[in-house]
């Protein structure tokens, strides 16, 4: 690939970013939520604990105690200098440690580590690549979408996301992926750490934001009948970008075989509206009472061949890119 792999976040296994843990409260094990940090609610009954506030810098850390359930919210920030590490299987450990060496609420870590689920978690995975790959990346994307009306690719400054279109103003239905620069965005948040920054120099994240139970069992095949515990999670056998990925984005090539007639008129609509090729089915919706989607192909195959780059190598590392079964042992 283009760009090679300098930096792969953990070896044969998951990585996370973020993780919103639940364990039962355990008055054996806990205090009583210290008043100089937590605030309560009597509306809701709970005590809530929020490191980013009043002001919006440093590790993120909430913690939250209703009735039996404390809840912990955190990123791979608490680890501090390690956040380069993400959250693995191999550092739980630590993060849990490093959020009691806060003195923020007395508990006992191996009791968290052993009865803890999760309620949300974003997977992720750092790649070392170039960016005007990844400029190709998702202009091919946008282009093989194999349901414009089902999904969409929002395009940012050093980012973009892939997302499912929803009429649902709700989260936790908005299945997405996300590509973004991972050192511009911490240049952007004034990292603390040098050393930090100078990691992520030219790192990509890929990005899987996974809000309900049903989305984490899914996306990183456990059980239907599984609780999503805490040693689940991070030990699942799964590939979620790949397999999301594929879902919406067609990924195998097709034969480039079309009259000059044809391909005239095919070149003409692709120049009116430029490559988008939501534009491009509304047009063929308009002008075919018998539409089908099979007819975008010749459309998606002539903006191939547009591209400097051979499509078929192009997907092969496209599927590299993503994968997270073949990182180095």
């Amino acid at each position: 690939m283009q760009g090679e792999n300098k930096h792969t976040t953990q070896y044969n296994m998951l990585s996370f970013d973020r993780l919103f843990i639940s364990v039962p409260f355990n008055r054996t094990t806990q205090t009583n939520p210290n008043p100089n940090y937590f605030v309560y609610n009597p509306s809701t009954k709970t005590y809530t604990y929020n490191s980013l506030l009043p002001k919006k810098k440093g590790s993120k850390l909430v913690i939250t105690i209703q009735e039996h359930i404390v809840t912990f919210d955190f990123t791979s920030t608490i680890l501090n200098k390690r956040m380069v590490e993400l959250i693995s299987n191999d550092n739980i450990r630590d993060c849990i440690t490093n959020i009691r060496e806060r003195n923020i609420l007395c508990f006992d870590v191996d009791y968290v580590l052993q009865n803890a689920t999760v309620i949300a978690a974003d997977v992720t995975k750092d790649v070392a690549i170039d960016s005007s790959w990844i400029d190709q990346l998702s202009y091919y994307t946008s282009i093989h979408i194999k349901n414009n009306r089902k999904y969409t690719i929002d395009h940012y400054r050093n980012r973009f996301v892939l997302r499912k279109l929803s009429s649902v103003n709700d989260n936790r239905y908005k299945r997405s992926l996300t590509v973004y620069d991972k050192y511009y965005q911490l240049k952007r948040n004034h990292c603390p750490y040098h050393e930090v920054l100078d990691y992520y120099r030219g790192v990509w994240r890929i990005e899987r934001k996974l809000r309900t139970k049903k989305e984490i069992r899914e996306a990183l095949h456990l059980s239907s009948h599984s609780s999503v515990s805490l040693a689940d999670v991070l030990n699942a056998d799964a590939n979620p970008f790949t397999e999301l990925y594929t879902k919406i984005v067609n990924i195998e090539p097709h034969s480039i075989i079309h009259s000059n007639i044809k391909n005239l008129r095919i070149g003409l609509l692709v120049d009116k509206y430029e490559g988008n090729m939501r534009q491009i089915e509304e047009e063929l919706r308009k002008m075919y009472k018998s539409f089908h989607r099979k007819m975008l192909i010749p459309y998606q195959d002539y903006i191939d061949n547009l591209i400097d780059h051979s499509a078929t190598e192009l997907i092969k590392q496209i599927i590299e890119f993503f994968d997270t079964s073949n990182l180095p042992p």
